[in-house]
């Protein structure tokens, strides 16, 4: 059996920063259209390829994505890897961005895999996520650091090809090991 209270409350710094983004007249960060929340920090995707990243408190701590150009097009999906230190992010041409939270850069952005926007990408642990896009392909990508460089390399495995059909949601059971 389980016995729990659940505690619900808004975070009125987060919600006075939306408003002021919706009513922004010079657009440059636009309307809310993914979230992620872990222990550490909760990330909000916007209309522009933009995500802002805010401690529990309110506080904006970090803004991703404000140098990128207008053809990168919407935030569709992210998610926070469990250690909070990193961000995985989709967009609607495509692209996956991971990106380093702290230092507010990016580690790899892969725009080889995907031709359709994406749905989902999510953390399967600290250096692989799972990418699926509008079209039904399936991508496990995984995440390398190169001895003696700070790049990394990805390999990737394709493995649904889109033929049966677009799939609308999906998340990673963690690891038991």
């Amino acid at each position: 059996n389980f016995a729990g209270i659940i505690e619900s409350k808004s975070i009125p710094n987060i919600c006075e920063e939306m408003k002021h983004n919706a009513n922004d007249r010079r657009k440059e960060i636009g309307l809310p259209t993914a979230i992620a929340v872990n222990s550490k920090y909760i990330a909000i995707g916007t209309q522009r390829p933009v995500i802002q990243v805010f401690d529990l408190f309110g506080s904006v701590r970090q803004q991703l994505g404000k140098s990128f150009d207008e053809e990168s097009g919407s935030v569709t999906s992210i998610d926070l890897s469990n250690n909070g230190e990193t961000l995985i992010a989709g967009y609607t041409n495509g692209i996956i961005v991971w990106w380093d939270i702290i230092k507010g850069t990016i580690l790899k952005s892969i725009s080889e895999s995907h031709h359709s926007p994406i749905t989902v990408v999510r953390f399967v642990n600290e250096s692989s996520i799972i990418s699926i896009d509008a079209s039904g392909i399936v991508y496990k990508l995984n995440f390398t650091k190169s001895v003696m460089w700070t790049n990394y390399s990805v390999d990737s495995e394709c493995l649904l090809d889109g033929t049966a059909g677009q799939i609308l949601a999906m998340h990673a059971l963690p690891s038991l090991l």
